[in-house]
């Protein structure tokens, strides 16, 4: 288990950067000015270049996938419920999400910015949850009907 949880800490480092470089991209062509924006202008201030601004979000980036990647071997303890293995992994990435945001200038430390990621979080987490549960329950039609027969 140890082994696996390591595993998928370095797996998902490389794959934060990989989402968080798409994202960037989505960003840089719906600006539509022909310009790669990387990371914010206030990140750019608070490291004094955009090569400092590019390490700090690149390094976050790369916190967010560990968190994920770790947090993902929450789904294989079967001896807790769905419920509590949603809550805790929806809190530890809700959580590394806005500590993220906040550092990287992402969102403002205000209360309707936080509630704002948080509630975006949320929907989005929602939908990959529920398709999840969907394809899973599907999986498992599919294995019952296997042994009926």
């Amino acid at each position: 288990m140890k082994k696996q949880f390591w595993m998928r800490i370095l797996l998902g480092m490389p794959l934060g950067v990989m989402i968080g470089v798409f994202i960037s991209l989505g960003i840089s062509a719906a600006a539509g000015t022909g310009d790669f924006l990387y990371t914010g202008p206030w990140l750019v201030t608070q490291t004094g270049s955009e090569v400092g601004a590019a390490t700090v979000q690149t390094l976050w980036l790369m916190v967010i996938g560990a968190v994920f990647g770790g947090a993902s071997l929450i789904w294989k303890k079967e001896n807790w419920s769905l419920g509590l293995r949603t809550a805790v992994f929806f809190v530890l990435g809700a959580g590394t999400q806005v500590l993220a945001g906040v550092c990287c200038g992402w969102i403002r430390l205000t209360m309707q910015d936080v509630v704002l990621d948080i509630l975006t979080f949320s929907g989005i987490f929602s939908v990959i949850w529920a398709l999840e549960y969907i394809w899973m329950r599907h999986r498992l039609a599919g294995i019952n009907s296997c042994l009926k027969n």
